[in-house]
């Protein structure tokens, strides 16, 4: 706002971390062109933030040295960034679980008592069902980025979901030494 970049833009007290003011900084300082990602508020009452690179350019016309600026929208770029980052971390979280499960079953320097070694028997099974799903999902969040996408409306029961999640992190190493409730 005004207040805080009573000057212009570039003015606020804030306005050195912004990547749009370091690429043109560092391509009128080089003479180089240099891109930054910046995070721009635009708007009047819906404001709304667009996540944008950056391209700062020097040019000459007429004798006048010139900064062209380029933004580009990267928003989707990075909202895709974060769901893969998201999705990766779901499957590696899974992964960590039945990998867990299978440790304790692979272990031969101890003795399983039955219902413990059932427990990791149907808590490996259960675990790869949900690998599975997880990457159907990751399959429908592209289908959905292509405009292909079909949605499945079903009924969830809470208690099964809350199991799943401690199942998940029961035998998961970031659980180690701790207790999970049921």
């Amino acid at each position: 706002g005004v207040a805080e970049a009573p000057d212009g833009c570039g003015t606020g007290a804030r306005c050195g971390l912004c990547g749009a003011l370091q690429a043109i900084r560092s391509c009128q300082l080089s003479g180089e062109p240099s891109s930054r990602e910046a995070r721009i508020l635009v708007g009047g009452a819906d404001i709304c933030a667009l996540d944008l690179l950056v391209t700062a350019s020097p040019a000459t016309v007429a004798s006048t040295p010139l900064t062209i600026c380029i933004l580009r929208d990267i928003s989707d770029q990075k909202r895709r960034a974060i769901l893969e980052s998201l999705f990766f971390h779901d499957v590696l979280n899974t992964a960590g679980g039945i990998s867990g499960l299978a440790g304790i079953l692979a272990d031969t320097s101890r003795k399983l008592p039955p219902a413990r070694e059932l427990d990791c028997r149907q808590g490996m099974a259960r675990l790869s069902r949900r690998l599975i799903e997880e990457i159907l999902h990751q399959r429908d969040l592209l289908a959905a980025e292509r405009g292909e996408f079909v949605p499945r409306l079903d009924v969830i029961d809470v208690a099964t979901v809350l199991r799943e999640v401690r199942e998940l992190y029961a035998e998961h190493p970031v659980a180690q030494n701790k207790f999970l409730e049921p």
